[in-house]
């Protein structure tokens, strides 16, 4: 079963109900939480945009090529809204290509505060290291 298949449960004796897929690829969700409903009705109703994003919060990062396969999304029009959305700084892409890795803007964001506190960590355990550093890309 792909994304908007549509399905029907049945025993030998009754139809039970039915429905329409709109995640092939989902983990067991615990019932009544509102994120998990939440995220349910975005794969549902939302914008191409906003079901990407989604989808990548619960994936990321994660390559783009990898990210298209996993989405059953339609590969070209997946591709342009990814570039749109970059654009508009609601993901970030590092690298290049199909390697290009994707994140939403507030794990970009979290991962460039925890690199910055661990770098601001480090020079001040070891502030002789910058000094050195300064010194030398000074002198050349």
């Amino acid at each position: 079963m792909v994304n908007s298949d549509r399905f029907i449960i049945r025993s030998p004796m009754d139809t039970l109900g039915g429905g329409k897929v709109i995640d092939s690829h989902a983990k067991r969700l615990r019932r009544f939480r509102p994120a998990v409903i939440k995220s349910l009705e975005v794969k549902e109703k939302g914008s191409l945009g906003e079901v990407i994003t989604n989808l990548l919060e619960t994936k990321q990062p994660i390559e783009l090529s990898a990210f298209i396969a996993q989405a059953d999304l339609p590969a070209s029009e997946a591709r342009s809204e990814i570039e749109s959305l970059i654009q508009q700084t609601k993901l970030i892409g590092v690298g290049q290509g199909e390697q290009r890795l994707l994140f939403t803007a507030p794990a970009g964001k979290r991962l460039t505060e925890q690199a910055t506190a661990i770098v601001r960590e480090y020079h001040q355990k070891f502030p002789t290291v910058w000094v050195c550093l300064k010194r030398s890309s000074a002198a050349a």
